[in-house]
């Protein structure tokens, strides 16, 4: 049943290459964030898991193998893609900047 469900995906750019997420939150995430929901900070356990839970094990070792993207900036991607997977996003859509710092991420334009 949910294999023929057709995904929607989210394209964007970072470094010159783009790449795709689902337009989704894995409900393992959710779970994750509900057990953690009085904590004030998750860390950076939680930062990796939710990672590698929206992007995958290979797009995030590809992306933050750049020797210059930041763990900070990890945190700022990761922001982005619950704000655009929820809908929200401050530029959802619209092909532009996709953070407010120097991420190198841009949502690629279709």
């Amino acid at each position: 049943m949910f294999a023929e469900m057709n995904r929607e995906t989210i394209p964007f750019k970072i470094f010159g290459k783009t790449y795709e997420i689902y337009k989704e939150i894995p409900a393992s995430l959710v779970l994750e964030l509900a057990r953690h929901e009085q904590d004030e900070d998750l860390g950076t356990a939680f930062l990796l898991k939710a990672g590698r839970a929206i992007f995958g094990d290979a797009m995030l070792d590809e992306i933050c193998s750049n020797p210059s993207f930041s763990a900070s900036q990890l945190g700022t991607l990761i922001r982005w893609a619950f704000q655009e997977i929820n809908g929200n996003g401050e530029n959802a859509g619209d092909g532009e900047e996709i953070t407010e710092d120097d991420t190198g991420a841009q949502q690629a334009k279709n």
